[in-house]
């Protein structure tokens, strides 16, 4: 049986196989001919060489070379893939640097805009939109501008009402939350919407689907200021006012006497509001049935 090529070269003992390429031009150490790319050989001995590939396929011997195509193929597809990692990673770089130029300005012009967007994209869908549409165009459209200037303004106020206690939680309302426990034995929803002063406010228990189940919700003028839970703790929202806590705090010490200047000075029961029509009622300020189910004085 005859040599392999390889062997008669002197450059080791078949079988030979491919053990990588390396894509550098030299000169076949088999031939001598100058080559691009470099079939790095082994031998069953462990000798080492190079040679070209035509030069492979010359010797007639290249059955011994296992998948050497096969592994030039691999090494071309490795070297186009990390050419083309290259060159994403050139263009992320320099969209990183353009959308940072573009918070950098956004910024400059409207301060905290884009970091409160940030900092609340992670609950809130359009506030994500909200901080990509700022990194990939350094801009906002004028509606999306006025929403997302709203809620920058709603967060600084829930953080200033943090920091200034103007939302902590009193617990002194007990004989109101009592009131409304009772009240909702006859009535399924119990509001009721009263003068203090010159202020109407508006008293509604929440429904059992709520949130806040058992709750009773507190608005000035439509306004919602704050809640009163079921075990009369108060909490104000950012909204509320400095007289807000002393006028709910009258109504719960002595529902009867404010429900009932109420009545008389708009001859309406703060209950219901229907106009007071019974002598008795106009002399109390409230409706005989209101009182009963609110658990009031009245005959």
């Amino acid at each position: 049986m005859s040599l392999h090529p390889f062997e008669n070269a002197g450059l080791g003992k078949a079988p030979f196989h491919c053990t990588h390429v390396v894509d550098s031009w030299s000169a076949c150490q088999y031939c001598g001919t100058a080559i691009r790319w470099q079939f790095h050989i082994k031998g069953i001995d462990g000798a080492h060489f190079y040679v070209g590939s035509d030069c492979v396929a010359k010797t007639g011997g290249h059955e011994y070379v296992e998948n050497f195509k096969a592994v030039r193929t691999a090494h071309v597809k490795k070297l186009r893939e990390m050419k083309a990692a290259a060159r994403k990673a050139e263009r992320e770089a320099l969209w990183a640097a353009e959308a940072a130029a573009k918070r950098a300005a956004f910024d400059a012009e409207h301060p905290g805009l884009y970091a409160t967007m940030k900092s609340l994209g992670e609950k809130s869908g359009f506030c994500a939109d909200m901080a990509r549409a700022i990194d990939r165009y350094g801009n906002l459209t004028v509606r999306q501008f006025e929403v997302a200037q709203r809620i920058m303004m709603e967060q600084l106020d829930r953080q200033r009402a943090a920091a200034s206690g103007a939302n902590k939680v009193l617990g002194d309302m007990k004989p109101l939350a009592d009131m409304f426990r009772l009240a909702r034995k006859h009535l399924k929803y119990p509001k009721l919407t009263v003068n203090i002063g010159a202020t109407a406010y508006t008293f509604a228990l929440a429904s059992d689907n709520s949130r806040n189940p058992g709750h009773i919700y507190v608005k000035r003028d439509r306004v919602y200021i704050g809640k009163v839970s079921p075990a009369g703790e108060l909490q104000l929202s950012r909204d509320a006012q400095a007289g807000d806590r002393e006028a709910i705090n009258e109504f719960s010490k002595n529902p009867a006497a404010v429900a009932g200047l109420h009545g008389k000075l708009t001859s309406q029961c703060a209950f219901c509001s229907k106009t007071l029509s019974d002598e008795r009622s106009k002399e109390v300020g409230y409706g005989k049935i209101c009182a009963s189910h609110f658990n009031l004085p009245w005959g």
